[in-house]
């Protein structure tokens, strides 16, 4: 019974052998707080480039779509304002 034991034993060690030659030495592998920080650094990489482009593609957005558009309206709003302004102070300047 013991020798069947002993035997068992045997080839459990050879079977986890090579399982146990690929795992880290703990001593050495970073620790979870340090993994964590790592994949939370590269993450805010990744966020930080992405909403750089995004930036840019509004800002070129912008540029060709909205304002030339909008630039109209400004201009007649600011029209309007004065044209309102010369109505209403002629008279009392008069």
């Amino acid at each position: 019974m013991h020798v069947q034991a002993v035997f068992v034993l045997l080839l459990l060690l050879q079977a986890c052998e090579p399982a146990a030659a690929q795992t880290p030495d703990p001593a050495e592998a970073p620790g979870i707080l340090q993994r964590i920080s790592e994949k939370i650094g590269e993450t805010r990489a990744k966020i930080w480039s992405l909403g750089e482009a995004m930036v840019e593609f509004v800002g070129t957005y912008y540029e060709d779509h909205i304002q030339p558009k909008t630039e109209s309206y400004a201009e007649w709003a600011s029209n309007m304002r004065s044209s309102l302004r010369q109505k209403i102070w002629s008279p009392l300047d008069d």
